[in-house]
């Protein structure tokens, strides 16, 4: 059962504090010393003191007490300690949904913006052999790269903060129980005995602060989040932009079948057009005659047998695949379908880094749950440093005091 050590525990320190006490009196007596008697004089009242903390700790931080409290403080409609933790559950999960709806949104953002910036027309700029050479393209997106830089650093940092805060989570949990099982059972007993007084304090404020006031930070800071009057987090869902494939002419560009046309068909259209004459011809050369006689090495001279057709018709079906390649290169340009580079600002960078756009969203998201991160963090150790005081006990805790 949760927290069975807290009334044994009590109970020991209370005979043990009692036993000193006693003792100190006693020998204080017996030997004339006004010191050991004004000694116990003062420890009894502290013991006094001690038994009643002790009491207030076993009524007010037990399942029952700690729910009522709890629900005093946040207005919550937990029953019980098991719905308790389920609504604490539903604040992180909360925490966790959004930042991870945000690093969704941003992977797929840099998907298609790293599509757009990646578009070009470059791929129909046939280079001919004549003293010109046509290298009609061109790249909208180009200088797009920063903004995928961006959109990524957004996404690793998001990440992060989603596993600072299921870290929390678990962190919260872990307090809660070692506060109920060891923290309070291990205060109380201490802060019955005289020479241990300043480190029980120090435990059983630790253990008020993880049993009340870390669920109450993490209730009233999901309360400020959710709340839809005033909530921190921005409203609606991240801007998404379109995937590049949407009404654009990119059959032309990534297409894997013209694509290997246009790889293969200029040499494999001069290899039929000179082929065909080769075999049919009066002056037949036969199949294996005719790969020899064309050849593509500048030292081989066909046989006189070749027709006189097959350099030229080699250089005409070169120019005229060339010729139809530059003019759909020319033609995807200035087709009013094709993307210019008022297209992609208008498309790919205001959706990013416009107002109200991805990289503001993503921002604002990361500062309301880091804010409320860092808040809940300052609550828990300041409550506990102030009571570490109040309880008799030291006023610093050392190293996380420094904090604040």
């Amino acid at each position: 059962m949760a927290g069975s050590l807290i009334w044994p525990a009590a109970a020991a320190g209370a005979a043990v504090g009692a036993a000193m006490i006693g003792l100190a009196y006693m020998a204080g007596k017996a030997i004339q010393s006004q010191a050991l008697q004004s000694y116990s004089r003062v420890e009894i009242e502290e013991y006094v003191l001690a038994a009643f903390l002790a009491m207030l700790c076993l009524v007010l931080l037990s399942d029952a007490g700690r729910v009522e409290i709890l629900k005093a403080l946040t207005g919550g409609g937990f029953a019980d300690r098991a719905a308790l933790d389920l609504e604490i559950r539903k604040a992180y999960d909360f925490q966790a949904a959004k930042l991870s709806d945000v690093i969704r949104d941003l992977a797929r953002n840099t998907l298609y913006v790293s599509r757009a910036v990646s578009y070009n027309f470059n791929l129909l700029s046939p280079n001919l052999h004549v003293p010109f050479t046509a290298n009609y393209g061109k790249s909208p997106s180009a200088g797009g790269a920063p903004i995928i830089s961006l959109l990524m650093t957004g996404a690793d940092s998001t990440s992060l903060l989603l596993l600072l805060i299921k870290a929390e989570r678990i962190i919260y949990f872990f307090f809660q129980f070692i506060s109920l099982e060891y923290l309070l059972p291990a205060g109380l007993f201490m802060r019955f005995v005289p020479p241990a007084r300043k480190a029980g304090g120090l435990l059983i404020a630790a253990a008020i602060g993880g049993l009340l006031i870390f669920p109450t930070a993490t209730l009233w800071t999901d309360s400020m989040l959710q709340n839809p009057g005033n909530s921190l987090l921005p409203g609606g869902s991240m801007k998404l932009v379109a995937d590049i494939n949407q009404g654009m002419l990119l059959d032309a560009i990534c297409n894997p079948v013209i694509n290997t046309l246009m790889a293969i068909g200029e040499p494999l259209g001069g290899f039929l057009a000179c082929l065909i004459p080769c075999l049919a011809g009066p002056q037949a050369l036969g199949f294996f005659a005719c790969l020899g006689a064309m050849s593509p090495f500048p030292q081989f001279q066909p046989p006189a047998g070749l027709p006189a057709c097959w350099a030229g018709m080699e250089n005409i079906i070169y120019y005229v695949t060339a010729g139809v390649r530059l003019l759909l290169g020319m033609g995807l340009n200035w087709s009013p379908l094709a993307m210019s580079t008022d297209d992609f600002v208008s498309n790919y960078y205001k959706p990013i880094v416009g107002p109200g756009g991805a990289l503001e969203y993503t921002m604002k998201t990361a500062l309301a749950i880091i804010a409320m991160f860092v808040l809940r963090m300052i609550a828990v150790v300041l409550i506990i440093k102030n009571l570490a005081g109040i309880l008799a006990s030291e006023g610093q805790i050392h190293g996380i005091s420094k904090l604040i």
